[in-house]
């Protein structure tokens, strides 16, 4: 493997802080806190005159202990506990690419065809007379795809496919398709190959599709 190719695959970590996102969240329950803490802590000495409001006031203390508890977990410890498998992940990740000499490396230059679904999209690609190619990104690609020349990278210490890596120009899909509509409701994924190289042309394999429905 290149440095380049190396350094491209390394590029595509990326852990966001486990605050991100949630800031205003977290500073308006910072505040409805100290509010909260502030009333708790007058009524509390208020009790010195009106010790018939104890109940109250333990009443309010422990709907405040509560509430505190159900927002530190929803808001730091659950993010916390994402983002530390995120970083597990990554590690794995990080490793698998330091660890690979070789890549397999599949580039595509064709024509496409989309087909959404309730899930995301699979783009088909006409990669020749009697062959085309089925692809799934598991991340979101990035805004010049789908592209008219781009490669996936499969590495042998990682189960998914990497990429896409666009090298040419955003390409404007023939036709925008709905699963449903193609392959109706009872689709075998498993009858794709793992490679997603199908051995028939792009509208052969739509119209067989299309014949089993």
């Amino acid at each position: 493997m290149t440095p380049e190719r190396q350094r491209e695959l390394l590029e595509l970590i990326e852990i966001r802080p486990w605050y991100c996102g949630i800031e205003l969240a977290l500073i308006g329950h910072a505040v409805a806190a100290a509010v909260w803490l502030t009333v708790f802590l007058i009524s509390w000495r208020d009790l010195k005159w009106n010790p018939g409001k104890a109940s109250s006031v333990y009443l309010l203390g422990i709907c405040f202990l509560l509430y505190v508890m159900y927002q530190i977990r929803r808001l730091v410890l659950i993010p916390l506990g994402t983002q530390r498998r995120e970083q597990r992940a990554a590690q794995g990740f990080r490793s698998a690419v330091m660890a690979t000499e070789t890549v397999t490396v599949e580039k595509i230059e064709a024509e496409v065809v989309s087909v959404s679904h309730d899930e995301g999209t699979i783009y088909l690609f006409a990669t020749g007379p009697k062959q085309c190619f089925w692809f799934e990104p598991t991340k979101q690609p990035s805004k010049d795809w789908p592209n008219s020349s781009f490669e996936i990278v499969r590495l042998p210490a990682w189960r998914d496919d990497l990429g896409p890596f666009c090298r040419g120009k955003k390409l404007q899909p023939r036709a925008s398709l709905e699963f449903r509509e193609v392959f109706g409701e009872n689709f075998d994924g498993e009858t794709i190959p793992e490679d997603g190289v199908i051995e028939s042309s792009l509208d052969e394999f739509l119209a067989m599709a299309r014949f089993r429905v």
